[in-house]
């Protein structure tokens, strides 16, 4: 049974084209073959041979090109969504460089990409967001003001605790109709050593690297927020606002920061709760 499943998986794998495909979220969890230690190498448990990179590099290929396939509907999905949030604070923001977020997340593929779920587009999970902000709330604006410190007054206030829910709600950050097509962009990463990480002997100049393709993300995102409605809730929804727009920029959020991944820019200033959009 588990064979016949291969061989029509394989099946279903060589008919597949950008033209046809447009789920990339699901192209990438379900549409790898079968994978061995080393390409070259049989799988002898059937006597077929493996994808290995090559099969690898054909579905990044697909899912990379057949992104921006829902772009004729999915400008209605993004449009009900917008017009779900209200009352809110939003504010776009556009990648600078890329953007990977779920890089270590299972995934048959060894490296992972969070896409959308039913829609397999780039977008941001609202836990991502509030987690960054919240570090950075007490990394950086606690060093100022101790209320912003884990813990303190303004970041119980802001986060919650495990007893208490927090005032500010964060929403998925989904990405710009205007910006889907070609948001999905391949990368690769080169481990130089890879004997010396496996423990298995010191690093030497003759070691072969070894390249890992992966695929990363850029466009515009939509990053929105709203709070419990009290007289004070829009100044804090603001203020919220402005500190993940801060930390966004300055530290990034998702996979390879220090490398310089996951750096956002504001492109469109923030628009207040009740205001058209």
């Amino acid at each position: 049974m588990k064979q016949a499943c291969r061989n029509v998986q394989k099946s279903a794998l060589n008919r597949l084209s950008p033209e046809v495909s447009t789920h990339s979220g699901l192209i990438l969890q379900r549409f790898l073959e079968t994978q061995a230690e080393k390409v070259d190498e049989p799988d002898h448990r059937n006597g077929s041979t493996p994808v290995g990179l090559h099969g690898k590099e054909k579905i990044l290929d697909i899912a990379e090109q057949s992104v921006g396939g829902i772009l004729p509907w999915y400008e209605k999905v993004y449009q009900r969504y917008v017009s779900q949030l209200l009352p809110c604070v939003t504010w776009e923001m556009e990648v600078e460089g890329r953007l990977v977020v779920g890089l270590g997340s299972a995934s048959p593929l060894e490296t992972g990409l969070t896409l959308h779920h039913t829609y397999g587009i780039p977008y941001v999970p609202a836990t991502a967001l509030k987690g960054l902000a919240s570090h950075y709330c007490g990394e950086v604006w606690g060093q100022e003001d101790e209320r912003y410190r884990r813990g303190g007054e303004y970041h119980r206030f802001l986060f919650g605790t495990l007893e208490e829910s927090g005032h500010i709600c964060f929403f998925d950050a989904w990405i710009t109709p205007e910006t889907l097509r070609g948001s999905l962009v391949r990368d690769v990463m080169t481990v130089h050593h890879p004997d010396y990480y496996q423990g298995d002997r010191p690093p030497t100049d003759f070691d072969d690297p070894n390249p890992i393709p992966f695929l990363s993300c850029k466009g515009r995102f939509l990053l929105a927020l709203s709070s419990e409605r009290t007289s004070y809730s829009d100044k804090w929804t603001s203020l919220t606002m402005e500190l993940l727009n801060r930390a966004l920029q300055q530290w990034g959020i998702g996979g390879k920061t220090n490398a310089g991944y996951g750096r956002m820019k504001a492109v469109v200033e923030k628009r207040e709760r009740g205001e058209k959009r």
